[in-house]
């Protein structure tokens, strides 16, 4: 067990420390079922228990341990699946859930973010969310028309990290024989709007274009958008509508 040393422990003093540096308690008990809590509270005071760290510890140790006995034994009265007996050994895991955010939260103050003293304490230690994925483009936005009027399938590959993906979409209008022709060729100027429109936001890697004019050509593009922050559009994909 770590010793207590100057500027750290239950002597009220707080050392400058440096807050990036700093660890955090993780309390842990959310989800517990009663008998993994009454676990984690054995074990919390046995760790603080004799700790020259924590001195006074709040709650005190003497009423932390009478509600893991209580708990402990409401989980043995409860056994027989008695529904009054589940509820009040419920209640107690609730007064217990209650006493170790306490524990922890005075653990957090003593310890300063200090690793080493609140490892001793018997709690874990939050782990820090690593560096944020910086999105990157999307790569083969695949459009292809289907059998349908005004339908276009699209398809594209994932992005490590992304949350969702935004896809515009421009109509070009109709090609210059009217849109008969097998290959889209040169859109006639006008007929279509030309501008980049907010399509939908997406999730899954296919996507459906539906109720789209029949004939006219259309250019897609997408991005990922992750904690980061949006990546780059992808590759302009275009296709006409059949």
């Amino acid at each position: 067990m770590k010793p207590a040393q100057s500027g750290k422990g239950d002597t009220g003093r707080i050392p400058v420390t440096n807050i990036q540096n700093m660890a955090t308690v993780k309390v842990g008990v959310s989800g517990l079922n009663p008998g993994k809590l009454l676990a984690k509270a054995i074990l919390i005071h046995g760790k603080l228990t004799g700790n020259v760290n924590f001195l006074n510890p709040i709650p005190d140790l003497v009423t932390f341990f009478a509600a893991i006995t209580s708990l402990g034994n409401a989980i043995t009265a409860a056994s027989n699946f008695d529904r009054s007996l589940i509820i009040a050994r419920n209640l107690r895991a609730d007064e217990l859930r209650l006493f170790i955010k306490q524990l922890a939260a005075y653990v957090q103050s003593v310890s300063n973010g200090d690793a080493d003293m609140i490892i001793s304490s018997g709690f874990e230690i939050r782990q820090k969310p690593g560096p944020k994925v910086q999105m990157t483009q999307v790569k083969n936005l695949v459009a292809a028309a289907t059998l349908a009027e005004g339908e276009i399938y699209l398809s594209r590959d994932p992005v490590k990290a992304a949350k969702t993906y935004e896809l515009d979409i421009k109509d070009l209008g109709f090609t210059g024989d009217g849109g008969t022709a097998g290959t889209p060729g040169t859109p006639t100027p006008g007929i279509g709007s030309g501008e980049w429109k907010h399509l939908e936001s997406v999730t899954s890697s296919r996507f459906k274009a539906i109720n789209l004019i029949s004939g006219h050509i259309y250019q897609f593009r997408v991005r990922a958008l992750g904690a980061s922050g949006h990546g780059a559009h992808s590759d302009i994909a275009q296709v006409r509508a059949k």
